[in-house]
């Protein structure tokens, strides 16, 4: 891990401000935010590049960094460097950062592993061939094709917007005759096979976890921080969190709120033995949060499988009814959504709550149910 942090520490890094002396214009788009900031920033790269004023291999400012000078999500931000990727301008790896590159370049980072997105891309060109969809159709929308190809809709979204990058669909966002969608302006391509049995990022991070808890742990043990195994396995929080959710699905941790952890409940080379009492409960981590955040990560489900960005959300109260909870803990939900970036409120005649971002779809949860002894002890 030292060194890692030396070799990122020696890389040159370019200035936030070298990017926001010209900031593009969000409030009239015909595009996604992300594919706008993802255009704008493919060609201040390129730009720079051709001024001889950025250097390949050039670390980029934060995430986090963008994202407050573009009065925009993190998340926004994430999918317009995954533009910014497709259009082979830069280059990423856990815990090392983002850094531009050359078009004509090869890439810099390295990594024998591909993302879910890589695989739905298949899927999305395979569905698009077996339908025998013309060029100039509408090809449905991300909430249609994730029914169909059983893959989650913000994925199928990062596909759709990669095969635009690719020159096979176009997005209409939105234009003066109303028309909007994915369409299809080049079939040039084959039908093609999946990809070959790779590990995404996380299913490799799962496998040397468990590799790690099998030489350094026993039963009931706690175990490292997800920082600290950030760092043991040189991967991102967010890739040791999602590694985490798996192994408490698996039922080999068990994580708990403050001082308690996160601890070993049975080894991985250990065979499941499931009580009786404990098989009618569904897997789930969603009894730790706190209950508004309950609610707020349903709200959030909700935006990403049924709306797109500028859609307006019901009122409080119909989402209260729908959720069957009180108006207040939705509002003090909203809020923090709000906070995250991906809804707005808007006051006059026609306002209202207004989609600005659609959120990461989360893992599977846990839901704890409150159950007679009685059928517990049935066999």
């Amino acid at each position: 891990m030292e060194k890692t942090l030396n070799l990122k520490n020696n890389l040159e890094k370019i200035e936030i401000d070298y990017f926001t002396a010209n900031l593009p214009d969000l409030k009239n788009i015909s595009e996604s935010k992300a594919v706008v900031i993802g255009k704008w920033l493919s060609k201040a790269i390129d730009d720079g590049f051709k001024a001889q004023e950025i250097k390949n291999g050039q670390l980029l400012p934060t995430k986090a960094e963008f994202a407050y000078r573009l009065g925009v999500s993190i998340g926004t931000v994430q999918n317009a460097l995954k533009y910014c990727s497709d259009c082979g301008c830069i280059d990423a790896k856990p815990c090392m950062g983002t850094v531009a590159k050359d078009k004509n370049s090869p890439k810099i980072f390295n990594q024998k592993v591909y993302s879910k997105r890589d695989a739905v891309i298949v899927e999305v060109k395979n569905y698009i061939k077996t339908e025998k969809f013309r060029e100039g159709d509408n090809i449905s929308t991300p909430q249609n094709i994730a029914k169909i190809i059983n893959r989650p809709v913000n994925t199928v979204r990062q596909a759709l917007e990669n095969l635009c990058t690719q020159g096979i669909l176009k997005h209409i966002y939105r234009n003066s005759s109303g028309k909007t969608g994915w369409y299809l302006i080049s079939g040039n391509f084959d039908k093609e096979t999946q990809l070959p049995e790779m590990q995404t990022l996380v299913e490799k991070t799962v496998s040397e976890l468990k590799e790690y808890i099998t030489k350094h742990y026993k039963k009931g043990e706690k175990i490292y921080s997800h920082a600290e195994f950030s760092q043991i396995l040189n991967v991102s929080m967010s890739t040791i969190h999602a590694a985490f959710k798996v192994l408490c699905d698996e039922g080999i941790l068990r994580a708990r709120r403050g001082q308690y952890g996160t601890t070993v409940l049975r080894m991985p080379d250990e065979k499941i033995s499931v009580r009786p009492e404990m098989s009618i409960f569904a897997p789930a981590l969603e009894a730790q949060e706190y209950y508004y955040q309950k609610i707020q990560s349903q709200i959030k489900k909700i935006i990403s499988k049924d709306y797109e960005i500028g859609d307006k959300l019901p009122p409080i109260t119909t989402l209260a009814q729908m959720l069957e909870i009180s108006p207040n803990t939705v509002r003090k939900a909203l809020v923090k959504i709000t906070e995250e970036g991906y809804v707005k409120s808007l006051r006059g005649r026609y306002g209202g709550t207004v989609v600005t971002d659609i959120p990461e779809e989360e893992g599977q949860s846990f839901r704890w149910l409150a159950v007679n002894p009685k059928y517990a002890l049935k066999k």
